[in-house]
């Protein structure tokens, strides 16, 4: 739920107008890092359903929604926190409406509370008066009902998340199951429409998408638009910031298929042996010179024991491949080998590779100090 401190009421109008506004302050950051958390959590969700195909539903179970998808900042309300500051979340909104639109996510928000009745008249109301303050005291201006606020913005969220990508917002109902089910039941039948933007006004900006339907009894449910951002250049910053993200995620990233097989290398027992295969079908490879180029980064996090800290290494491989090596490598993979000390990587391995081309990041993540006294096969 969304932090929202209580009145004060200590007898004294300013003092209580005091400690409400430091009180709203540090209420304001809390709900400012609940945000940012939950979009970044959309955005890991997104990246790790990216190789699944077709429609896909997220079902978003909550008793708050903190956010509008795609209006990145808490608006500023002087009647309710005369000390909040409108806070931009640019960077993250982008992040994650790139990631929604990029993998066809529809996201159904469901109300965990259930059936909520009016705030304006919940037993729990508090009195709009100083019960402390001398009985000829002036009657403070009552303040805007932050229950009913608070109701109000987690439901339009809700209704936006869902339209903007999709689904469907279920509130005020206490029949979760139902709910849960009809959002299951929405993937069993559903078309992919592909659409191809022809304004090239890359403003970032939301733009509307209508479908029509002639077929008379269809209710259809499909993504209201979609932000126009200008492909991301590949720099070198952005490099580093996607493959620090994908090492911080605790979900996998699937954008690039992985087959990964660890063992310790025996006779070797300080090492581990690692054998990693690439789908080299989902990276792109540019024809030139009758040459498929292109490039693939490895990236190896070993972390010794529980509790410690990771090291990295890795490496960067140049793709310069024939028109046979190219079949070859799309029907088996695309087969790297890779020896570790096993001192390095004792507890746990998490191996990242990135196409040097798209940008696009596959991951996975191995307990080591789990695995089976047999080195894996490299044929």
């Amino acid at each position: 739920m969304e932090s929202i401190p209580e009145d004060s009421n200590s007898g004294a109008d300013e003092l209580d107008l005091f400690l409400n506004r430091s009180n709203q302050k540090v209420a304001d950051y809390q709900n400012i890092n609940r945000a940012r958390t939950t979009l970044a959590a959309i955005e890991a969700i997104a990246n790790h359903a990216a190789r699944i195909s077709g429609r896909k539903n997220l079902i978003w179970i909550s008793g708050s929604f903190p956010f509008y998808i795609g209006v990145d900042a808490f608006t500023r309300n002087p009647n309710v926190s005369p000390t909040q500051e409108q806070v931009i979340f640019s960077g993250e909104t982008e992040n994650a409406a790139r990631a929604v639109n990029a993998v066809n996510l529809a996201i159904y928000p469901v109300d965990a509370r259930g059936l909520v009745g009016e705030a304006d008249v919940a037993a729990d109301k508090r009195s709009i008066s100083n019960p402390r303050a001398p009985s000829n005291a002036t009657r403070r201006v009552e303040a805007p009902n932050l229950q009913q606020t608070n109701l109000q913005r987690t439901q339009n969220t809700m209704n936006a998340l869902a339209e903007r990508t999709g689904g469907r917002a279920y509130m005020n109902t206490n029949d979760l199951q139902t709910a849960i089910r009809n959002s299951i039941d929405d993937s069993k039948v559903s078309y992919v429409v592909s659409y191809y933007p022809s304004h090239r006004a890359w403003d970032g900006k939301w733009h509307d998408i209508k479908i029509d339907c002639s077929r008379e009894g269809v209710e259809m449910r499909y993504g209201m638009g979609y932000f126009a951002f200008e492909d991301r250049p590949l720099t070198s910053d952005t490099r580093l910031a996607a493959l620090q993200q994908a090492a911080q995620n605790p979900l996998d990233e699937t954008a690039v298929g992985l087959f990964v097989r660890v063992a310790p290398n025996l006779p070797n027992d300080g090492l581990l042996r690692v054998v990693t295969s690439v789908a080299a079908k989902d990276l792109q490879l540019q024809l030139k010179d009758d040459k498929y180029e292109g490039s693939v980064e490895l990236v190896y996090i070993k972390q010794p024991a529980a509790g410690q800290p990771s090291t990295t290494e890795g490496q960067n491989v140049g793709l310069h491949l024939t028109k046979l090596q190219y079949d070859e490598i799309t029907k088996e993979g695309l087969l790297f080998v890779r020896d570790l000390k096993l001192s390095e990587v004792a507890y746990k391995l998490k191996l990242l590779a990135r196409d040097g081309t798209s940008g696009h990041i596959g991951s996975i993540s191995i307990r080591t100090d789990k695995l089976k006294p047999n080195p894996p096969d490299i044929n």
